[in-house]
């Protein structure tokens, strides 16, 4: 009996299990599944290394990811190919999933709330609208656009 550990199926399992775990567990786009999970369902959701063993388990067993490969086609063996892979994602989805969070919270795009007392710009020319620099009618000094805040604005 012969036994392996191919890196490249240890890499793709932690990218499925952490993509998956959010997924079902956290994404907007699966809260109307998610947030009507039964409490214990929520519990086992909820944890990153909880939902790992049994993605990485599930994974295992249809072969679809085999980080750990054994040179057998016996019942045991499988199992064992099995339950190492679930034990391998305990660890790597929580780490990888923490990667993703990072990932995402960095390229999140967020409008710029105004300053306290900041002066709007014009949305042409950005010429800052200080208090006394409009021209006649609200329109900007420096293109001649409607002040978005004017009155006379659409």
């Amino acid at each position: 009996m012969t036994l392996e550990l191919d890196i490249q199926q240890l890499l793709l399992l932690g990218l499925f299990c952490a993509a998956l775990h959010w997924l079902l567990a956290r994404a907007e786009i699966t809260r109307f599944a998610w947030s009507r999970a039964p409490r214990w369902l929520d519990k086992l959701l909820r944890c990153p290394a909880c939902s790992g063993w049994w993605l990485g388990t599930a994974l295992g067993w249809t072969r679809w990811v085999t980080p750990v490969s054994v040179c057998s086609d016996s019942w045991l063996a499988r199992a064992g190919e099995s339950a190492s892979t679930g034990l391998l994602a305990i660890v790597l989805t929580p780490v990888l999933e923490a990667l993703l969070l990072w990932g995402l919270e960095r390229s999140a795009v967020r409008e710029a709330e105004p300053e306290q007392g900041a002066v709007p710009a014009c949305p042409l020319c950005a010429v800052a609208n200080a208090p006394g620099a409009r021209g006649p009618q609200g329109t900007c000094p420096e293109c001649g656009a409607l002040w978005a805040h004017s009155p006379l604005a659409p």
